[in-house]
């Protein structure tokens, strides 16, 4: 059974919605092909040579999102106890989405092959993501 476990070393992103050119041609934003590129980036620094894989995956997801300058050691302590959850962007489903969709023929033949995904939003002094894959 084999296991991939990676970090995405920047401040977690959603994947954004799909815009329109004057002409009517779809195309994706280019900070959110930027994200993907970078999260296929952080895959391959740590698996340069892995295999797509072609059996079901679970993956779990945990976005640590980072605590804002602004908030005072109150507020920043409340986070960290739980009195105070992640309740702000990115949308834990876009957050999901970017990854799929920048992991789909690197770490997984296709995201159909997910047949567990657990998202979890958590707070941490600097924003990072955590992603592990699990071959079932």
């Amino acid at each position: 059974m084999r296991r991939f476990e990676f970090s995405i070393f920047c401040e977690p992103k959603g994947k954004a919605r799909v815009r329109f050119t004057k002409l009517g041609r779809p195309y994706t934003p280019k900070d959110t092909r930027d994200y993907e590129e970078y999260i296929r980036y952080c895959f391959a620094s740590a698996y340069p040579v892995a295999e797509p894989l072609d059996t079901p995956v679970n993956i779990t997801v945990v976005a640590y999102l980072g605590i804002p300058k602004s908030y005072s050691k109150r507020r920043v302590e409340d986070c960290f106890n739980g009195v105070e959850p992640p309740c702000k962007k990115p949308d834990i489903d876009n957050i999901a989405k970017a990854i799929l969709d920048a992991l789909r023929h690197v770490a997984f033949a296709d995201d159909k092959q997910v047949i567990l995904m657990k998202v979890v939003k958590a707070w941490h002094y600097v924003g990072h993501t955590d992603v592990v894959i699990e071959e079932v």
